[in-house]
């Protein structure tokens, strides 16, 4: 039932001190929960760690790991500049006849152009009369530079058969060297990263968030404590948040010095609020007939219009929404105060609310505390 006579007993001030520590604990609350969820302390201190090892370390020890590839596979790597000279010497040689290709009616042709040319020349040396033996030289001729440009045409098409083993070859001896380097460059990188890690500084800054986090986490379980306590002080149709912000705004503001005159105007702007919003619903559907009406009126003059505008309104909306993000991103205070804004703003937070957002303490409690649990992507 709440301990209404210490209310009552409470004067102005006290009830100003009173809702005052309540209302900093519910805003102390919402903000250090969404701290703590996030694990905003340790990571943000693990992303700058892991930023300076990006700029600094990894690439020799990703050049480190490469040399002892190379020494401990000698013959891997001799294949792989192997294959790769072979595959570009069989590219310079297949790239003249990359269109070309090759059938057996071009392999038949082939051979009668040669036994043809052939016998061009045999018939024009056995000719008697120059006109003979000048056209079997001319046929003989034509024939033995197209029976030329076929024999090309099918050394290409052997190009191109060629290039493609060397290709496989390369392809097959290229992903065990890249199989080999993933596995010494991701072992190298996990092992300077550990040791990054462990460096004096960087590990006085990560003991350094993992107290902040341990900090943050028990003012997180004082003020729950602190609320809860003072919640079963109130009635309980008072013990949510809604009721708390308005007593604290009516003492805060002089409106109200004492629990029942705190009551009374609650109670009031409760009813006001409610008869509000009978009248702004009447309001509203008497505002909708008389809108639907000047619509209908207008509907055949100015629907484009109202198209144009709309769309003006959506870009306008994505505008202010674009900036919101922005400035969430100018300080850190910022962010948390919009993003408790975001996340609280329509919470009703009582008594089982707040037991529920105190297990975040039972999941603390289960998250590493040491480095050593921390991995880097080494590709």
């Amino acid at each position: 039932m709440g301990n209404i006579s210490r209310l009552e007993r409470m004067n102005a001030p006290q009830l100003r001190q009173f809702f005052g520590t309540m209302h900093n604990d519910i805003a102390s609350i919402e903000s250090l929960y969404i701290l703590l969820k996030a694990d905003y302390f340790q990571e943000s201190v693990l992303k700058n760690i892991q930023n300076e090892f990006k700029a600094s370390r990894k690439k020799a020890a990703t050049e480190k790991a490469i040399q002892q590839l190379n020494q401990d596979h000698p013959d891997l790597v001799e294949n792989v500049q192997q294959a790769g000279q072979r595959l570009n010497h069989m590219q310079r040689l297949a790239a003249p006849h990359r269109n070309e290709g090759f059938t057996w009616t071009n392999y038949f042709i082939c051979i009668a152009a040669g036994a043809l040319a052939y016998y061009s020349f045999q018939f024009a040396g056995a000719a008697y009369s120059t006109f003979t033996r000048l056209f079997y030289y001319a046929a003989g001729i034509a024939l033995a530079l197209y029976y030329v440009s076929l024999i090309i045409s099918l050394c290409g098409h052997n190009y191109q058969n060629e290039l493609s083993s060397a290709e496989y070859d390369a392809d097959n001896v290229n992903d065990q060297y890249a199989s080999l380097k993933k596995k010494y460059v991701d072992q190298a990188v996990q092992e300077s990263w550990q040791q990054f890690l462990q460096e004096p500084a960087n590990k006085k800054r990560w003991d350094a968030a993992v107290a902040q986090t341990e900090q943050a986490n028990q003012m997180f379980g004082e003020c729950c404590e602190r609320l809860k306590n003072n919640m079963l002080v109130l009635p309980p149709k008072y013990r949510f948040n809604y009721a708390i912000e308005a007593f604290y705004d009516l003492v805060a503001n002089g409106e109200a010095t004492t629990w029942e005159h705190c009551t009374n105007v609650y109670m009031n702007q409760l009813q006001y609020k409610a008869n509000q919003e009978k009248l702004d619903q009447i309001s509203n559907q008497q505002k909708q007939q008389n809108d639907l009406i000047k619509n209908q009126n207008e509907a055949l003059e100015g629907i484009n219009q109202r198209i144009d505008n709309l769309n003006e309104n959506v870009d306008q909306l994505n505008q202010s929404v674009n900036q919101m993000h922005n400035d969430m991103n100018r300080g850190f205070d910022q962010v948390t105060a919009n993003q408790r804004r975001e996340i609280f703003q329509n919470a009703f937070i009582g008594l089982s609310e707040i037991n529920q957002m105190e297990k975040i303490r039972t999941e603390i409690a289960r998250r590493p505390k040491h480095t050593n649990y921390y991995h880097i992507v080494a590709y």
